[in-house]
C-alpha cells in the first residue's frame, strides 16, 4: 500500500498525540501531578509519530514474516530514541 506525504503527516499527527496522552498519564501517576512531556508545550510528542510513521512505512515489506517484525519495533525504537537524544543534547 502507499501512502501520501499527507497520509504520513496525519499518522505522525495522530500518534504523536496518542504517544503524548500515553506518557503524560504514566508520569502522572509516577509523579502524582501532571507534567506536560510534549514538545514547546504542544500535546505532541514526536518521537512516537516518526516511530510508527516508520514502521507504517517498513511493515508491508515484512509480510508474513512476524519474527523480522517483532526485531523492526525494537530496532525502530532504538534508532529514532538514540537520534532524538543525540539532538536533544546539542
Amino acid at each position: 500500500m502507499t501512502y501520501t506525504y499527507l497520509d504520513l503527516f496525519a499518522y505522525l499527527i495522530i500518534y504523536s498525540f496518542l504517544g503524548w496522552c500515553l506518557e503524560v498519564c504514566i508520569v502522572a501517576i509516577k509523579d502524582r501531578r501532571f507534567r506536560n512531556r510534549g514538545f514547546v508545550n504542544l500535546p505532541f510528542c514526536l518521537t512516537y509519530g516518526v516511530i510508527m510513521d516508520i514502521l507504517i512505512i517498513l511493515w508491508p515489506r515484512l509480510e508474513g514474516q512476524w519474527v523480522f517484525r517483532f526485531i523492526s519495533i525494537f530496532a525502530v525504537f532504538a534508532m529514532v530514541q538514540s537520534v532524538s537524544e543525540f539532538i536533544s543534547k546539542r
